[in-house]
C-alpha cells in the first residue's frame, strides 16, 4: 500500500521510497521522478534541464544541469548494475553514477566506474561471455569505484560536485 501523500515542503526519503514502490518494480523512470529529482532540487537548488533515464538519447547521463562552462551530468541506475554499449563507450562521459539498491545508495566518479566496469566486462568475455546491447550485471559492492553512503552524505557529494561546475548562483 502506497503510504499518503507528503503535503509539507518535505521531500521523499529513500526509505519512504523502497517503503512505498520497491515490490512494485516500479523502475529507473519512477525513482528519477518521484525521489531522485525532487531531492536534487531540495540539495542544489534547481531542476535539470534535462531527464531521460532510458538510455535512448545522445546525451550523456539521466539527468543533466546547465552550468556556465559545461553541463553536470548523472547516470542513474536501478538494482541491475549492468551497461549498455553505449554506455561503455569513451565518448559516454557522464560525471557521476548514481546506483541505487534496496537499503543503500552508491555514488561513483563516472570514469573510475566505467573503467573498472569495462574491466570486469574483459575479464568475463576472456572466459567465453558473449556481449551484444548489454554488458554484464556485476556486483556493485565488490566495485572499488563505488562509495556507498548515507542518503544526506549523498545529496551533499552532489552539491559540492554540481557547485565545482562552475555554477556561482547556488543558494
Amino acid at each position: 500500500m502506497v503510504s499518503q501523500v507528503n503535503t509539507n515542503s518535505e521531500t521523499m526519503k529513500y526509505q519512504e521510497y523502497i517503503q512505498d514502490y520497491w515490490d512494485y518494480d516500479a523502475g529507473e523512470h519512477h525513482l528519477v521522478a518521484i525521489f531522485i529529482v525532487p531531492a536534487l532540487k531540495k540539495a542544489l537548488g534547481a531542476l535539470p534541464i534535462y531527464v531521460n533515464p532510458d538510455g535512448m538519447k545522445s546525451i550523456p547521463g539521466d539527468i543533466v544541469y546547465a552550468c556556465e562552462k559545461r553541463n553536470f551530468t548523472i547516470e542513474v541506475k536501478l538494482k541491475k548494475l549492468c551497461l549498455t554499449k553505449v554506455q561503455c563507450s569513451p565518448n559516454y562521459r557522464p560525471d557521476v553514477l548514481l546506483y541505487f539498491d534496496y537499503n543503500k545508495i552508491g555514488i561513483a566518479d563516472w570514469n573510475q566506474f566505467q573503467n573498472e566496469y569495462i574491466t570486469k566486462m574483459e575479464q568475463l568475455r576472456g572466459e567465453g561471455r558473449k556481449y551484444d546491447k548489454y554488458g554484464p550485471t556485476v556486483n556493485a559492492s565488490k566495485l572499488k569505484s563505488i562509495g556507498f553512503h548515507k542518503e544526506n552524505e549523498i545529496f551533499a557529494i552532489l552539491r559540492r560536485l554540481y557547485s565545482n561546475c562552475d555554477n556561482s548562483n547556488l543558494p
